[in-house]
């Protein structure tokens, strides 16, 4: 099968193994992975995910040793990717052996002290693995920087914005003047020893967490600054692909506030959210078997073809979008509204003509709706991925105020579209109260609230001008084989 030609990639952070230590504030299981896949191969970029999370991840590891999963199909025609650390110098199978004597979590599993886990058929899958992926082009070799040196890129930008625990989301569990410490520590180790950055993040969590009496304290201290931790982990990741690769790339986490500089955003008028094309995707697509869903990136059907026409036509409403607020053009030019739409109804007829014999639905409904300027019901919104609600009532009334959206996407629920693909996170920055009635403005706060606690994972896009600038101060191997 032809590679996807979809400009861009998609860090997968979600099924980070740390975050299985850590959790976040919602459970990533196999059907919820399944959506998020599902929505990304209908809707967004190729996928890629680094070979720790595939050997310590256990839904990772599941897809590996039983191939029957969403994730093994996209990995098998190449959509997923993975990053090799070993690059040409050694094999994914290699690698756990390599990293044990640093890092316990690939020590346990060599020696076989993971539950349900036998080393010698990991090994073998992985070995297979290798070989598809090296063979077919998809086994990407670990981007040429230093990361601990980015971790201290990132950590000096939280020092010098003076980013707080509270501006950070993490007030509840750490005191701003700790965190201020934890943070100067973590930089004067950066300076003289990138090695295990992370993982010296995680060990002086313990540390500074000793200083408070309550054990349940404790926990919530270093889970706060660890979910912290793996996002600027996330980010890291993200910001090197886009450099090396010289591409747009998203990056999947659960966000916080701490990095949304770092993002593609660009002011626009609420009500504007309503009309933002959107592919609805129905949750009973992820019951699909994966080798019919795969089929969606068969170049020989139409319904490949109709998807590379949405993407395309999508990509130039946003681009004339952008240049709207950017140069206080008047209106979106109407060919161009015309051309997404006719590409999104097009798609959306043969994503139905092809899957729609494979589920049940309301016939007289259509699997697949598409639409540009029709209205996203407040009062049906929720997030699927993390089950909280996105009470997004500013998006249903008359304009109220300016929004900031940032390039990305989120799993949501409607009234009869169980999933929906967005491709937008929104955040309020400003809200005039001259001209919003009082109501507006209260249920727009508590929407902000809401959209702040991030309890649910987003596809954001990194800025590609701040990926460079951020890249120019890490480190540099000679060679990508060296992580």
């Amino acid at each position: 099968m032809e590679q996807d030609k979809t400009p861009g990639l998609n860090f997968l952070g979600t099924i980070d193994d740390m975050v299985v230590r850590y959790p976040w504030k919602f459970k990533l299981t196999r059907s919820k992975l399944d959506a998020a896949l599902v929505t990304q191969l209908i809707d967004g970029r190729p996928i890629v995910l680094n070979d720790g999370y595939l050997v310590n991840h256990p839904l990772a590891r599941a897809a590996l040793l039983d191939r029957k999963s969403l994730l093994w199909e996209l990995m098998r025609i190449g959509y997923v990717r993975v990053l090799a650390r070993g690059g040409r110098q050694y094999t994914l199978d290699e690698m756990p052996v390599r990293m044990a004597p640093t890092i316990k979590s690939f020590q346990d599993l060599v020696d076989d002290k993971v539950d349900g886990v036998k080393w010698s058929a990991l090994k073998a899958a992985l070995a297979k693995t290798d070989q598809h992926l090296r063979k077919q082009g998809h086994l990407l070799e670990w981007p040429p920087y230093d990361a601990g040196s980015g971790f201290r890129v990132l950590a000096e930008r939280l020092r010098d914005r003076h980013s707080t625990a509270h501006s950070l989301g993490i007030g509840h569990s750490v005191g701003t003047p700790v965190f201020k410490d934890f943070l100067a520590e973590f930089i004067a180790r950066m300076e003289s020893d990138t090695r295990g950055a992370r993982d010296f993040w995680e060990g002086l969590a313990r540390k500074f967490s000793m200083f408070i009496g309550n054990e349940s304290k404790r926990k919530e201290f270093v889970h706060a600054l660890m979910r912290l931790g793996n996002e600027m982990y996330h980010y890291n990741m993200g910001i090197m692909l886009a450099a090396h690769h010289d591409v747009r790339v998203s990056v999947e986490t659960q966000t916080s506030a701490a990095f949304d500089d770092l993002l593609v955003s660009q002011n626009v008028y609420l009500d504007e959210l309503n009309r933002y094309p959107k592919l609805n995707v129905p949750q009973v697509i992820t019951t699909v078997h994966p080798t019919v869903l795969a089929s969606i990136l068969d170049p020989d059907r139409e319904v490949f073809k109709a998807r590379r026409e949405w993407m395309e036509q999508r990509g130039h409403w946003e681009d004339a979008h952008g240049a709207l607020y950017e140069n206080d053009a008047s209106q979106v030019s109407d060919v161009v509204s015309r051309n997404a739409n006719d590409a999104g109804r097009r798609y959306a007829r043969e994503l139905s003509r092809m899957l729609g014999e494979q589920v049940k639905y309301d016939k007289g409904e259509g699997l697949f709706s598409y639409a540009v300027g029709a209205a996203f019901k407040a009062s049906t919104a929720k997030v699927a991925v993390g089950g909280a609600a996105l009470a997004a009532t500013y998006m249903s009334g008359p304009v109220a105020g300016v929004a900031t959206f940032v390039a990305g996407f989120m799993v949501a629920t409607g009234q009869k579209k169980m999933l929906s693909s967005v491709t937008k996170k929104f955040k309020v920055v400003l809200l005039d109260k001259q001209i919003v009635p009082p109501e507006v403005v209260q249920r727009s706060a508590r929407t902000i609230e809401r959209i702040k606690a991030r309890k649910v994972p987003s596809a954001i896009d990194i800025d590609p001008r701040s990926a460079e600038l951020l890249a120019a101060r890490m480190a540099r191997f000679e060679s990508s084989s060296n992580p």
